[in-house]
């Protein structure tokens, strides 16, 4: 189940929302489901949301938005024909 950004941008400000998002997590948990936070931008809301239990998050915390081609070059491992 995917928490939607306009939650997680306010847990730290907003106890209405924190609350929201830990109910969302909860609920999830209880249905055997996992659960990903979106729009997480500090290390404090990643803290946040780990004493919440949240399974995942995502957001500008760990990277931005990048091409596909400078994507490939960071993340990917070319599987490479090594000849004997």
């Amino acid at each position: 189940i995917k928490i939607d950004k306009s939650f997680v941008s306010e847990i730290m400000n907003n106890e209405k929302d924190a609350i929201i998002v830990n109910a969302i997590i909860t609920l999830a948990h209880n249905l055997r489901k996992e659960v990903i936070a979106e729009g997480v931008e500090t290390q404090e809301y990643v803290e946040f949301l780990k004493e919440l239990d949240c399974d995942y998050v995502q957001g500008y915390v760990y990277y931005r938005p990048m091409p596909p081609e400078e994507f490939e070059e960071r993340f990917l491992i070319r599987n490479e024909k090594i000849d004997l």
